[in-house]
């Protein structure tokens, strides 16, 4: 059985994804572009019949607007990435863009069809280094999110409850793996803390012998080293 097209592009070099990513929009794009100037054409052939078609004309041009909603939205939700946030920004302009194709583009802000529950899982597991979701939360419905939009997806979902005394032992662990940090040229106390999780306010009471408001600016600073959580 052969491999379906979209998994075979997923496997093809970056420059290749972007080469037909860019072939199929400016295609589908043309389309577009071609209809209106098909109904352009039509709508200034009913006026030449005269003032009483004025009603007629609308009525082309709301159908083709609805027909543009509709294949403007496909193709955002098709490509996705850059697409779908330009089709959001779209549907967002209703004081120049017509009414139709925003009630459409509206729909990229929250309700763009989400992954797979499968899928889901799988990143939710990755984002938060579980093997399972129940060793966080005591339920999650991954089936039916409340909201989807460009670059992420909510859940309705419940905490687990953990001991007080296995949350500590949990800190204490997570703060063993961080015995020392060194900071770079261009680093800071910010990026510190930035980059592990962790208050300014922690990183000082861990390094009392340290200056660390001498690090919060944002300039080189050579193979200082912070023992923090030691």
């Amino acid at each position: 059985m052969a491999a379906p097209e979209g998994d075979l592009l997923s496997k093809a070099p970056q420059p290749v994804q972007n080469f037909v990513r860019s072939t199929e929009f400016f295609g589908r794009v043309a389309v577009i572009y071609g209809a209106y100037k098909a109904t352009q054409l039509k709508a200034a052939v009913m006026r030449l019949q005269g003032s009483s078609v004025e009603p007629r004309v609308k009525a082309l041009w709301d159908s083709q607007h609805t027909w543009a909603g509709e294949q403007m939205y496909d193709l955002a939700i098709s490509l996705r990435g850059f697409y779908l946030k330009a089709g959001q920004f779209i549907g967002a302009r209703a004081d120049f863009v017509p009414e139709q194709i925003c009630a459409k583009l509206c729909l990229l802000q929250d309700k763009v069809p989400p992954m797979a529950p499968e899928r889901a899982t799988q990143v939710l597991c990755q984002e938060l280094g579980i093997s399972d979701v129940g060793e966080v939360f005591e339920w999650i419905d991954m089936d039916t999110p409340i909201g989807s939009a460009s670059i992420s997806q909510v859940h309705k979902a419940q905490l687990r409850r953990f001991p007080r005394s296995q949350l500590r032992s949990l800190a204490r662990r997570e703060r063993g793996l961080m015995a020392s940090l060194t900071v770079g040229p261009g680093g800071s106390a910010w990026s510190i803390c930035n980059s592990h999780g962790i208050s300014l306010a922690e990183l000082a009471a861990a390094n009392k012998q340290v200056e660390i408001d001498d690090l919060q600016i944002d300039c080189a600073v050579c193979d200082v080293l912070i023992a923090a959580f030691a």
